[in-house]
């Protein structure tokens, strides 16, 4: 298949890709330059790995719905095209092959980083020099002395010292299906087919100050709108036609045929997308995270579940592919850096909605604030735009398709914290003379020259530099080896996407719609979402029907209590879900209003109290508190500051009720793993040297005033350098781990959610005051811990 889109590719685009076979000679009349050629052949390489069978095999459910897309860039002396390819794949006539030995394990692993980073420089330079010169009273007909010599003596050091700093906490969370028994093995007919589509523009250069802007705006944004067929499709090449083998775990092979006529499938409704409209207050709310949105979280809100997909919806064969590019369309009134396939700000935008990114951040989509695509910039010829994307999920309408089947699945929640620090310094120093001759050569023509040497014996430098890190990550596993219901859920998403102007016309954006607007969309994917849950929850919510076995015991007969000092030394602790802090973010953000805050600020504080972050860091939450910095404005009043100032915001979750027992869970297992990790890296190096040149001038007297002398230069220079460096590094580490079983307890604790912003060494405690603080009751939060009962 990679040889044919090879082939179609560079038929259609010669100058931008080409077959392994044409690009055996460089200096081919078909190559510019070498720069050209060594665009080629990125090129060529980039789609090379594209097509690789394990980016095949790995993204074969985004050619089945979303696609993928591979980009190529085509250079050109005043232009330059920005094109992708766009392979698609779909599978027909399903057949049984046989049974495998193998053991399937299928995860889906996502993480947020809230790194940051300072560093600051000093330098200091000392020189002198001296110079002298001689020159002969007589002149030739221009004014130089017949015979002139310079010569010049200088010493020069340097001094450098760097001192950075980074910081920041990253939380993770990993959703892991494991089968018990052997798959099956299913063949599938796979028919390839390819397009390509993209744009171009004229050069950054001749989109500013040369045409006053013009040939940057959309109008000399070339290229087709729509996907244009290669392979397949109306192409008149014919598509790729292949075979495709699939391990199914034998748990999830239902008892009946689910393609059989009448059968309860819901991957076989003809239309399984559903579209409504929402309001630009609606949006708006969604935007702000206002907890005025009354939302229903559904039915797995606060229940142990695993996400093994979330279906994508799938991409028409001509025009904008998904939700996504239909809301920015809305918002951004169809501006093409916003819309436009191959775009950098439309790539990042839809980017997470491929099945892989969908089913990795179903925790984020699924919580009350939903997950954030902010950093969408596009540059203008006379305005630059920023945007931002909210998603939010949930799953209704829940059906089970299979019984429930032995399977075991692992929810990792993990969250780390990093600190480093390195310190650079650096010394130079050289010295040297500069010697020049000049001659005026009174001929026929007269001509006038200098004669120079170069010479710098001495050239020293060294540096050292040394780094230090540590890093604490701490995770907890939660194991189920108990019975699994495969369950089939339609998934509701909410999208809405806000474009605003950037610069100094931005606050027109209040009065101007077009200069700031927002849109929103929903979407029901009937069978959008496909995962585990628990025997006894499958049964609570009325999945199994006709066993006759109930849900099982909950043993809540007895209070079961934790002990004294575990609130102090919690371990073994998993959280089942996350605390809703859309309220008390409103709040604080509000009370910053005043404060002139810039917009990556206010993302900051999203990511802070995020479901995910506040999940996993939430032990680091309890105690002192995780933080971000931001930017406010400097002395002033309300929104009229001078300057501006760095800031930390903290985050604290403060239990405000004893937890409460709500059942006991049999057949899991709890694993706590904390790490602590330091490295240490020191690097020397030192270098000695000395260069040695050569310039030769001669001029040609013209006879003008303006140009008296004309002619070629040259200079040549030679080092020699001896350098020597040391490096070493030295790591240590420990882990702890401990492993509880049998049984475990649920119980349910009211949080308390405190942000506070700290000025300096200030830090706000009390509402209303100049270091806003706010607090609010976050929600509550269920945790599954080793159980333990009182006397």
């Amino acid at each position: 298949m990679t040889r044919e889109v090879l082939t179609a590719v560079s038929r259609r685009f010669p100058t931008m890709v080409a077959t392994l076979e044409d690009l055996g000679d460089p200096n081919d009349g078909r190559w510019r330059d070498h720069a050209h050629y060594q665009m080629v052949l990125h090129n060529t390489l980039t789609i090379i790995n594209g097509l690789a069978y394990h980016s095949m095999a790995g993204n074969n459910e985004a050619m089945q719905t979303t696609g993928i897309r591979i980009g190529s860039v085509k250079p050109g002396r005043f232009s330059r095209g920005y094109y992708y390819i766009w392979p698609a794949v779909k599978l027909t006539n399903r057949t049984y092959v046989g049974p495998t030995d193998t053991i399937l394990r299928h995860s889906a692993p996502g993480s947020m980083t809230l790194d940051e980073s300072q560093y600051g420089v000093q330098g200091a330079e000392l020189g002198f020099e001296a110079m002298g010169s001689i020159r002969d009273a007589a002149a030739d007909d221009i004014g130089f002395p017949s015979h002139a010599g310079t010569a010049q003596l200088g010493y020069q050091a340097a001094w450098q010292t760097r001192d950075e700093s980074n910081y920041g906490a990253t939380a993770t969370f990993d959703q892991m299906a494991i089968s018990t028994k052997p798959g099956n093995v299913f063949s599938y007919d796979a028919s390839w087919t390819v397009s390509i589509g993209g744009y171009s523009r004229p050069r950054s250069l001749l989109r500013g100050l040369v045409s006053f802007g013009i040939l940057g705006t959309s109008l000399f944004v070339r290229g087709p709108k729509d996907r244009i067929d290669i392979i397949g499709g109306n192409s008149g090449v014919p598509a790729v036609r292949g075979k495709v083998l699939l391990n199914v775990p034998s748990e999830h092979s239902p008892e009946t045929d689910p393609h059989a006529k009448g059968a309860d499938n819901p991957y076989l409704d003809e239309e399984p997308v559903t579209r409504t409209p929402m309001t630009r207050d609606e949006a708006r709310k969604l935007l702000d995270a206002s907890v005025e949105d009354d939302r229903d979280a559904g039915p797995l809100d606060g229940l142990p579940h695993q996400t093994l997909s979330v279906v994508a919806e799938k991409s028409s064969e001509k025009g904008p592919p998904g939700i996504v590019d239909r809301v920015l369309a809305k918002a951004s009134h169809k501006r093409w850096q916003l819309t436009r396939v191959g775009a950098p700000a439309h790539d990042a935008a839809v980017r997470p909605e491929q099945p892989q990114f969908l089913t990795a951040n179903v925790d984020q989509n699924a919580s009350a604030t939903g997950s954030r695509t902010t950093g969408l910039f596009g540059k203008g010829p006379y305005m630059d735009w920023l945007a931002t994307v909210v998603h939010r999920m949930r799953v209704t309408n829940l059906r089970a398709l299979t019984r429930p089947v032995p399977m075991e699945t692992e929810m990792t929640v993990g969250g780390s914290t990093k600190a480093s620090g390195a310190q650079s310094k650096s010394f130079t120093q050289s010295a040297g003379f500069t010697a020049v001759y000049g001659h005026s050569h009174q001929t026929n023509t007269p001509v006038t020259g200098n004669y120079g040497l170069v010479w710098r014996p001495w050239w020293r430098t060294r540096a050292s530099s040394g780094t230090i890190t540590r890093t604490v990550t701490s995770d907890i596993n939660r194991v189920d080896q108990g019975h699994q219901v495969l369950t089939a859920g339609d998934a509701e998403h909410e999208v809405a996407a806000e474009m605003r102007s950037s610069g100094v016309l931005s606050p027109l954006g209040a009065v101007v719609r077009h200069l700031r607007d927002w849109a929103g969309e929903r979407q029901v994917i009937k069978g959008g979402w496909l995962g585990h849950l628990p025997e006894r929850i499958a049964h609570r919510l009325g999945l199994i029907q006709g066993d006759k076995l109930g849900g099982g015991p909950l043993y809540t007969r007895r209070n079961w209590l934790q002990p004294g000092w575990f609130s102090k030394a919690p371990f073994a602790t998993y959280p089942v879900n996350a605390v809703d802090t859309s309220k008390v973010v409103e709040e604080f953000e509000r009370r910053l209003n005043d404060l002139d805050i810039d917009d990556d600020s206010r993302e900051a504080i999203h990511r802070l109290t995020s479901a995910r972050v506040t999940r996993a860091l939430r032990r680091e939450m309890m105690g002192t508190g995780s933080a971000v910095t931001a930017r406010i404005g400097g002395p002033g009043w309300k929104r009229v500051r001078i300057g501006g100032r760095n800031v930390r915001i903290r985050a604290q979750l403060e239990p405000v009720e004893e937890p409460q027992f709500v059942q006991l869970w049999p057949r899991t297992e709890l694993e706590d793993h904390r790490w602590a990790v330091e490295s240490f890296s020191d690097s020397f190096s030192s270098g000695r040297g000395s260069d040695a040149g050569t310039q030769v001038n001669e001029g040609v007297h013209t006879g003008d005033t303006q140009v008296p002398t004309a002619g070629p230069s040259m200079a040549e220079t030679g080092s020699n350098r001896q350098n020597l460096s040391a490096t070493d590094a030295r790591v240590r580490g420990r882990l702890w781990t401990s492993y509880t079983s049998e049984p475990h307890a649920e119980f349910a604790t009211r949080y308390r959610l405190r942000i506070t912003m700290e000025m300096g060494r200030k830090r706000g405690t009390s509402p209303g005051t100049r270091r806003p603080g706010g607090s609010s009751t976050a929600g509550r939060s269920a945790s599954s811990a080793r159980s333990s009962r009182s006397a």
